[in-house]
């Protein structure tokens, strides 16, 4: 076969050799042509390879030069202080061949400062597209057609420390100008223009005659495909191609034309120089068919034995790289291709390796589930903590380890998880494979793609048993000790109430004083005892609300007659909507209401204001108390409702109580179906506001 292949191929070969030789002058004139417009190619894709390097280059410098700019502590200054110095300094740095142009604007996108007449102070850039994603927070670079020149833009923003607020933007603007064309043009060997906007045609020493029909028909013509135009010397062989700057989101695209001549007059002496040499070359050719044969399929079918190989997994394997021809620079790319598949292989056997490192050497449970919530991964502590093997978990649902009706992968809770896309410190339980519920602390969250869609679902649990069995023995001391507390306080609190009265005998005031002061300490100590005991019966889960219909507004004038002495010397504001009854336990929430009238009798000074508000609020009734005491500092503020923490600014103000009444609170409103909140401001006041069902 391989010799009647070659049998066959001589034989066309001589047959057509006498119509080539006819046609010898016009073949030799079209390979000539074909010659000088492969040169003319070679040395615009050369152009355009350099031209994509020169902006890489171009794009750092700028970018380098913006980032030393944003580390000036006078820009920032300036521009949240005295934006007087933003034109000086802009100046400043433009000496220093910075850029061709500079402007920096507010926070809004207005110009506020230029190194030029362009931009006008007050001209709004919060619409133009590098300016844009800088004002976002990004840094931008772009291309833009700007006071009849193209400019490559540099927009950064200038961020405020400490809380990284942004104060406004800096844009450094290089101009694509007749100079930086003549020196591209000059970098790259070859004429460059440029289409933008697929409107504008940007160029250097080209006539409108050319750039006209040239600018027109870059519009269409594919980026990387040789094109030639008739002109009035000659024709003009370019090459459409597609420049982009830009940081990722924010890239900008532009069409550069690069163009060289065609000098024709070299074809025409060419062609009559080899036409009487043709016949000769063509049967030179034809002896040489032969062996030329041989040697193009031999390398081929080398390739294909070295892809066999590579495909069948031996990523060692390269092809022999003997030779320029274009097979030789096949199998150079073909062994680029291998390379970056062996890095591509290596770089992910490595990342699976530490993940997988990572998830085995986790103490808390791991579990992943696909968006149906499958199991698909359980790192090692789950299956220790829980009795399984490697497998066993892998394709069950996830309520198989969180079952019940406390679950949050069932029913309605399912739906409200995938929802809200994330669960955090939830107490639920986990089941063991032989059955034993395990107190767990689950934070779940949604995993989804670029596309919003679902991919997966992530948990991460606690083993809290520890904690639970803690809890349990603190709650049984509280109650114990509450209950030690009790038995001996009545009796010595009725025995100082006779000897204060005078029933036990007369006592001197002195006497008298100090036994009011223990009388109101066994008071605080009965009232402590009894928080304790509260606590711990709603810990316990064993505390019921006698619930009935509460009005508010008598609720408050209650409890504000329990403190009528201290509270003598304080204004009480009164602001009651016209709301329903609430649905609640009337002694539990007068016990609420007093303690947070209490706390702001306390913190308010003598002639101070304190005011009740009452209000609807979605099916809720909520009740605000707002003193103008000195406030609470963000700090504290947030472990308000933290066992043993007390409200206060300065030490002198701080109750000398446990911290246990705003536990109490909480917890007791908690019970109710509603919830608790503070609001303070360090100087002015606090505002706490609890929210309780509306009865029907």
């Amino acid at each position: 076969m391989r010799f009647g292949l070659r049998a066959k191929l001589l034989g066309v070969t001589i047959g057509l050799l006498a119509s080539l030789t006819l046609g010898a002058l016009g073949a030799v004139y079209y390979y000539i042509g074909q010659q000088v417009r492969e040169q003319a190619a070679r040395r615009l894709r050369a152009g355009a390879h350099a031209l994509g390097t020169v902006f890489e280059r171009t794009q750092e410098q700028l970018l380098g030069r913006g980032r030393v700019l944003l580390e000036l502590p006078s820009l920032q200054a300036a521009l949240t202080q005295n934006p007087a110095d933003l034109e000086p300094l802009l100046q400043e740095v433009k000496a220093v061949r910075t850029a061709n142009l500079l402007w920096a604007t507010d926070a809004a996108g207005a110009a506020l400062a230029s190194t030029g007449e362009y931009p006008p102070p007050g001209q709004s850039f919060a619409e133009h597209p590098v300016v844009r994603q800088a004002l976002a927070g990004d840094i931008a670079i772009g291309f833009d057609y700007l006071v009849d020149e193209w400019w490559m833009l540099l927009s950064l923003p200038v961020k405020v420390e400490p809380d990284q607020r942004l104060a406004g933007t800096v844009t450094l603007a290089l101009l694509i100008g007749e100079a930086y064309l003549a020196r591209l043009a000059e970098l790259i060997g070859t004429d460059v223009g440029f289409l933008w906007e697929r409107q504008r045609f940007w160029s250097r020493g080209w006539p409108a005659g050319v750039t006209a029909p040239l600018a027109a028909q870059a519009v269409a013509a594919p980026p990387g495909e040789l094109q030639e135009l008739p002109t009035a010397s000659g024709r003009l062989v370019w090459l459409p191609h597609r420049v982009q700057v830009g940081i990722y989101p924010s890239v900008t695209h532009t069409t550069a034309v690069l163009g060289a001549p065609l000098d024709e007059s070299v074809i025409y002496e060419t062609a009559r120089a080899i036409g009487w040499v043709a016949l000769l070359v063509l049967t030179l050719g034809v002896i040489a068919l032969t062996g030329a044969i041989g040697s193009i399929t031999r390398p081929i079918k080398s390739l294909a034995r070295d892809a066999q190989r590579v495909g069948g997994g031996d990523l060692t394997h390269r092809a022999s790289e003997h030779g320029s021809d274009e097979v030789a620079d096949l199998a150079r790319a073909f062994n680029q291709m291998v390379e970056g598949v062996s890095r591509s292989q290596d770089e992910l056997l490595a990342a699976k390796r530490y993940t997988d490192s990572v998830i085995g050497r986790m103490i808390n449970s791991l579990v992943v589930a696909d968006a149906g919530g499958t199991i698909r991964i359980v790192n090692p502590a789950t299956l220790e903590l829980l009795g399984y093997a490697g497998a066993e978990l892998i394709g069950r649902h996830l309520v198989t380890l969180f079952p019940g009706e406390s679950s949050p992968f069932a029913g309605e809770r399912w739906e409200t998880f995938m929802l809200r896309g994330m669960i955090r410190n939830v107490e639920t339980t986990c089941r063991t494979k032989h059955g034993k519920a395990i107190p767990m602390l689950l934070s779940s969250a949604v995993m989804r793609g670029d596309d919003e869609r679902v991919q997966g679902i992530v948990c991460v649990a606690q083993d809290i048993t520890e904690r639970k069995q803690l809890e349990n023995i603190k709650d049984s001391f509280i109650r114990t000790a509450s209950h030690e507390l009790r038995t001996p306080l009545t009796p010595i609190r009725e025995s100082l109430s006779l000897m204060l009265d005078g029933t036990l005998g007369a006592i001197t005031a002195e006497q008298k004083q100090f036994l009011a002061i223990a009388y109101q300490e066994t008071l605080r100590l009965g009232r402590l005892s009894q928080t304790m005991l509260d606590l711990s019966v709603i810990d316990s889960g064993t505390m019921r609300l006698d619930r009935a219909r509460v009005v508010l507004a008598e609720l408050i004038e209650e409890a504000w007659k329990q403190h009528s002495g201290a509270a003598e010397q304080r204004q009480l504001v009164r602001r009651f909507a016209d709301v329903p009854p609430v649905d609640g336990d009337r002694a539990r929430l007068l016990q609420v209401a007093s303690h947070l009238l209490g706390n702001a009798i306390q913190f308010t000074a003598p002639d101070g204001v304190i005011t009740v508000s009452i209000d609807r609020s979605d099916g809720f009734v909520a009740m605000a108390v707002t003193d103008n005491g000195g406030g609470i500092p963000p700090e504290e503020a947030r472990q308000l409702f933290q066992k043993f923490s007390q409200p206060g600014r300065l030490e002198e103000e701080r109750s000398g109580g446990a911290g246990l009444g705003l536990v109490l609170c909480k917890k007791l409103i908690e019970l109710h179906g509603g919830t608790i909140t503070v609001s303070s401001d360090v100087g002015k006041g606090s505002t706490f506001t609890f929210t309780v069902p509306a009865a029907a």
